[in-house]
């Protein structure tokens, strides 16, 4: 497996060998949430019931493998759970140390809680997480969900020798809907590992899905 290089460092940065500053990258963001009813209009001038009424229902699309490339039926259906959260980000004030180079890019954002059911007309793959999707447009909807190698309902494997030379490995789907073109996303391995006193974390597609069509 060839993977996509994100970091190596000398394991004398710390005992994890991870590089200083990989926790401060997630939270260079300072995150207030304020809860809202489906119909209350956020700043960016709508609400999650204007997302719910394209959002809430089935979509279907292909889906493919990248060891294999043959197309199989995906589902996925999106229930609202009925709550949603208006997020307020702030660059996070300095505590210390270097500074960097600009000021984190830290958007307001609507999140609205979904239950969201992947299927694959194969069994591959037939999961249902509780999730939060990010919207900052009334049109789009996005999520990243990480799931543990043994957390999958369906059949569905990393090919082996994929993980060999990793210490710790996880699945990461990462999920987008447009009102008018349906869903699409990809499947991620990520791997996390060590050579030597350089400790590394890459990632590699393992399948793709494309825009389709709402039900």
């Amino acid at each position: 497996m060839t993977l996509a290089l994100i970091f190596a460092c000398s394991t004398g940065a710390d005992d994890t060998g991870k590089q200083d500053g990989t926790d401060e990258a997630a939270s260079s963001c300072d995150r207030t949430e304020t809860s809202l009813s489906l119909d209350e209009v956020t700043p960016l001038g709508f609400s999650a019931a204007e997302v719910w009424a394209w959002l809430e229902g089935t979509h279907t699309t292909s889906f493919s493998l990248v060891e294999d490339e043959v197309e199989r039926d995906l589902a996925i259906t999106v229930d609202a759970v009925g709550t949603a959260t208006w997020v307020d980000l702030e660059p996070a004030e300095s505590t210390g140390g270097i500074e960097p180079a600009m000021e984190a890019w830290c958007p307001d954002t609507l999140e609205i809680d979904a239950v969201v059911d992947f299927e694959v007309s194969d069994g591959s793959f037939a999961e249902q997480w509780t999730l939060a999707l990010s919207v900052d447009q009334v049109e789009a909807a996005s999520a990243r969900l990480e799931v543990a190698l043994d957390g999958l309902s369906g059949a569905y494997t990393v090919p082996e020798g994929m993980t060999e030379d990793c210490d710790t490995s996880n699945f990461v789907f990462e999920q987008s809907y447009s009102s008018g073109g349906g869903p699409s996303g990809e499947l991620m391995l990520w791997c996390e590992g060590t050579d030597g006193d350089v400790a590394w974390a890459g990632q590699d597609q393992l399948g793709v899905w494309g825009e389709g069509e709402f039900e």
